[in-house]
């Protein structure tokens, strides 16, 4: 597929031998076969390049460099829209290519950030059913937070000075002057600015937000809350707690035998090569039954980070190096995925906690708890451990089941983990959450050999990978017979 200018040597000769298509005054195609608009929609970038010379990507979709809902806005020469099959191109108020702007081909440009910045400054309406040419004031103050939450104040600074050269020599003094404006609103500095975007709303306060980390948490409890509520009552405790810690700390590669967890945790036996591991489930053991913490849900922004860093804290109160109950001071990663900026973590953490607040079924909740926090990874180390944890105390306090973590669907888990993050839908997360906790609900927790040999029988203390190479997977204790799940 090649779209053709109607000036290029041969193509009139061609249009009357019916040997290409038009599609607009001045634009044919050589592809017959392909609808005009599947063939614009996906050349967009050639067919603009053709129909409007020297135009630059601005407005609403300056931010992502391609149409909005089918419109392509430009600053451009022309002053009526033009419609094509599968896309309009609407000219928005604003000079040709500056030289800050980013080529995308030889006729066709994308504005810089500060220029975007500018254009989206103007007020704008829909037209036609068309969207708005510039963003709302709630979406720019969105992009704004996010810029000013995630870049150096250097780097800022640079941005609110190339903002105020574009709008000085396109004569835009206004939208220039209000760009400023909210930028400094960003950082703290004019916290009168209303506004209806929550990371502009955050960083007024001080508490500045990983604003593409919210939008991931609104889509999952999006998700969450259109999920059939699983109602499991909490049982008998017994060895649970026990066996909870010990897999939370197997799960991230804290691991020690059954016998030797057990010698760590009822006989306070440390062993001398391994200390701190064996404070590490010491302190998540200590986490679980403790009367304050256990069944401890936030009313509140403040009060969620203090519980989350009151968990972190008995966690990791064996390894002083960690920081216990401090938030990070520096960025951290797993695999190809880096976590929230230090100085986001608090204001996301509470943002995030609102957004959760509309889900109601208890695993539901739970399940979003889990993941904000895991996602936001506010400590050096010990996050899974406190994102579980948070996970179960949303539990206790309906006075459901726990769930306990077996080693065998670890894989499972933390795919899943990575799933919601790449695309913020926690399918996985509810599966692989959801069956654990059958599990639990399922098991005889009442004594140690008793839970030991149930727990063998369902292969739950399997490695995940042995398992999955040898085709085992995790089993509801109700698949063994009587004598295996009552017996000690």
């Amino acid at each position: 597929m090649t779209f053709l200018r109607a000036d290029a040597p041969g193509v009139r000769a061609d249009a009357r031998a019916g040997r290409v298509a038009r599609v607009t005054r001045g634009l044919y195609t050589d592809d017959l076969t392909t609808p005009l608009d599947e063939q614009v929609e996906r050349g967009w970038v050639q067919v603009a390049s053709i129909v409007v010379p020297g135009a630059v990507i601005t407005a609403r979709c300056g931010p992502t460099g391609r149409p909005a809902d089918g419109v392509l806005f430009v600053a451009a020469g022309r002053t009526r829209p033009l419609a094509l099959p599968g896309l309009t191109i609407v000219t928005v108020p604003g000079p040709g290519p500056q030289p800050s702007d980013i080529p995308v081909t030889g006729d066709l440009w994308w504005a810089s950030e500060p220029r975007w910045l500018v254009d989206n400054a103007r007020d704008s309406r829909s037209i036609d059913g068309r969207p708005a040419a510039t963003l709302n004031r709630a979406e720019l103050h969105e992009h704004i937070a996010r810029i000013v939450g995630t870049r150096t104040r250097q780097q800022v600074d640079r941005i609110m000075d190339a903002a105020d050269e574009y709008s000085t020599s396109a004569e835009l003094h206004d939208q220039g002057k209000s760009v400023a404006v909210f930028i400094e609103s960003a950082r703290g500095e004019r916290p009168t600015v209303g506004t209806d975007s929550p990371a502009m709303l955050a960083a007024q306060t001080g508490h500045n937000v990983d604003a593409a980390r919210l939008e991931t948490f609104t889509t999952v409890a999006s998700y969450l809350a259109g999920i059939a509520p699983q109602v499991l009552p909490a049982g008998p405790v017994g060895v649970a707690p026990f066996f909870e810690a010990y897999f939370s700390n197997f799960i991230e590669g804290t691991e020690f035998t059954v016998e030797e967890a057990r010698e760590i945790v009822e006989g306070g036996h440390i062993p001398e090569e391994r200390p701190e591991d064996a404070h590490d489930v010491l302190g998540t053991h200590a986490a679980i039954i403790d009367p304050t913490l256990a069944g401890a849900v936030a009313s509140s922004p403040t009060e969620f980070v203090e519980l989350v860093r009151a968990r972190h804290r008995l966690v990791m109160e064996g390894r002083p190096t960690k920081l216990p109950g401090q938030f990070k001071d520096r960025m951290n990663r797993a695999g190809s995925t880096e976590f929230v900026a230090p100085h986001l973590v608090d204001g996301t953490l509470r943002e995030g906690w609102r957004i959760g607040q509309e889900l109601l079924d208890p695993f539901a909740r739970a399940v979003f708890a889990m993941f904000l926090v895991s996602e936001v990874h506010p400590f050096i180390d010990g996050n899974g451990r406190v994102a579980r944890l948070t996970m179960n105390a949303e539990l206790t306090a309906a006075t459901e089941t726990r769930i306990v973590l077996p080693t065998i669907l670890r894989s499972d888990y933390m795919s899943a983990l990575v799933k919601t993050t790449v695309h913020a839908t926690p399918i996985g997360l509810v599966t692989v959450l959801g069956f654990a906790r059958r599990h639990t609900a399922q098991m005889n927790y009442s004594t140690f050999p008793g839970a030991v040999r149930m727990l063998t029988a369902t292969n739950a203390f399997d490695d995940a990978r042995e398992a999955e190479r040898a085709g085992r997977s995790l089993l509801l204790p109700t698949a063994l017979d009587a004598a295996w799940r009552y017996g000690d």
